[in-house]
């Protein structure tokens, strides 16, 4: 079979036409800037760049945890702050799961836990059986002090005009204070509005005068010896702050402040500049 020189200069032009097609779709497939082939990847920090049809693709790198922008590698800590009160202590960490690495986040409390609802329940069943086998009341006012004196004497003598009197000496007796619980309101609807005081080391118990008004998940203090009842759960007492005086039988509850905010289940502390109230239901984050 005969080829011209036509037919030559044809086949040539056909082939370097179908390389350069090839060629083409080959370059479709690799990256620039870097380069790089089909597949290819590498990793910078905590970012993956992987090379797919001719484009960089970025994600996160799966064996690392990515935290601020920076890598950490797994069992390692990332960060860890501890509160105020040395009680909580925060941290996330870098950890394994199967393959891939994740941040835990971890709380860890080392104080002591609060007491329980059933603890709490179960305290006031206590209190409620003193009560109930102790029916002599031990909030009668005690004399404090018990003031006796001596028969005053005089002798007079016939001889002479002078009179010897022997003069009146008291004697002060004191007696010590007794400590007590002092139980105000409660979650329940016989002791809602209800007070009473509870001597531990006569196991007595009796009742005082009611709260104005009915008294759940509220706080009481100590101020100065009056105790100080605030907040509570319902409108009518969420926002308001009873005193309780004088600390005996004959005490009446009065307003002792209206708060800023309501409030019922927060927090109160007895600091040097007065009664701090924090958080709660209604009073959020809040602190007066």
């Amino acid at each position: 079979m005969k080829f011209s020189f036509a037919h030559l200069f044809v086949m040539v032009f056909v082939a370097v036409q179908l390389s350069k097609v090839v060629e083409g779709q080959g370059s479709q497939k690799n990256c620039q800037k870097p380069k790089g082939t089909e597949g290819e990847s590498w990793t910078e920090g905590c970012i993956r760049q992987t090379c797919a049809d001719g484009v960089w693709m970025a994600s996160l790198e799966d064996t690392v945890c990515c935290f601020e922008g920076g890598a950490v590698t797994p069992n390692k800590n990332i960060i860890t702050t501890t509160s105020q009160d040395g009680c909580t202590t925060t941290s996330i960490n870098c950890r394994l799961d199967g393959d891939k690495a994740r941040m835990v986040f971890q709380v860890e409390n080392s104080c002591p836990k609060p007491a329980t609802e059933n603890q709490v329940e179960a305290l006031k069943q206590l209190l409620k059986q003193h009560i109930t086998d102790h029916k002599t009341c031990c909030c009668k006012p005690d004399s404090a002090t018990t003031m006796t004196a001596t028969k005053t004497t005089a002798t007079t003598s016939t001889a002479t005009t002078s009179t010897a009197t022997t003069p009146t000496i008291p004697t002060t007796t004191t007696t010590p204070a007794t400590e007590g619980i002092f139980i105000a309101g409660g979650n329940s609807w016989d002791t809602y509005g209800s007070t009473e005081l509870f001597i531990p080391h006569t196991g007595k118990s009796c009742s005082l005068p009611d709260l104005p008004n009915l008294r759940k998940f509220h706080t009481m203090d100590t101020l100065g010896n009056t105790p100080v009842l605030c907040g509570g759960y319902g409108t009518a007492s969420s926002s308001s702050c009873l005193q309780f005086t004088p600390t005996s039988a004959s005490g009446v509850w009065t307003n002792y402040a209206t708060m800023l905010e309501g409030r019922y289940d927060h927090t109160s502390w007895v600091s040097s500049a007065g009664l701090v109230l924090m958080g709660g239901e209604y009073g959020g984050p809040t602190t007066e």
